[in-house]
């Protein structure tokens, strides 16, 4: 949740696309370290990204 909210600050509804997402990517990947963790992490935002889609949002990165 905290690299979602970094990645796209505080939007209504992130919390909920995050869980979902941290989800499916908990039940492919399962545990993991190192390289598989930031590709998990990676596959996580774009699928929050996918479900704000379907929610009718277009979640954009933040500038650093």
């Amino acid at each position: 949740m905290e690299r979602a909210r970094d990645f796209f600050g505080d939007v209504p509804g992130l919390e909920r696309w995050t869980a979902d997402a941290c989800a499916r990517v908990n039940s492919k990947h399962g545990g993991g370290d190192g390289e598989m963790i930031g590709a998990a992490e990676d596959w996580a935002l774009t699928l929050i990204s996918e479900y704000a889609a379907e929610d009718g949002v277009t979640l954009e990165e933040l500038a650093e």
